[in-house]
């Protein structure tokens, strides 16, 4: 049985934006990214903060986000596009690269 997400011990104000989507139960809630989610309106970075704890708490997270690559129309998370334009010498560093590294 999956757990409501009025169960969970969330914010009137977080279960009041989940609510609005039609988000029931927490599993529910793990299919969503969290562009999606702050595309919603009122779910700021405070929000999303706290879904993300209850959903860790439970041992569950939010989906990745992906993006489409335009030349390949291959999906991937953001995270591994970076890195690819990175490897690839295309991203550049505001600060210089020596500030990037570890």
């Amino acid at each position: 049985m999956s757990k409501s997400i009025s169960d969970v011990g969330l914010s009137p104000r977080v279960y009041k934006i989940l609510s609005s989507l039609g988000i029931k139960n927490i599993e529910r809630l793990a299919d969503w990214g969290e562009k999606e989610l702050l595309r919603t309106p009122d779910c700021g970075r405070r929000s999303l903060a706290e879904i993300k704890t209850m959903l860790a708490r439970n041992g569950m997270t939010l989906r990745e986000d992906y993006y489409l690559d335009e030349k390949t129309q291959a999906g991937m998370t953001l995270r591994d596009y970076f890195a690819g334009k990175a490897m690839q010498g295309l991203l550049r560093y505001p600060y210089g690269e020596d500030m990037c590294k570890p």
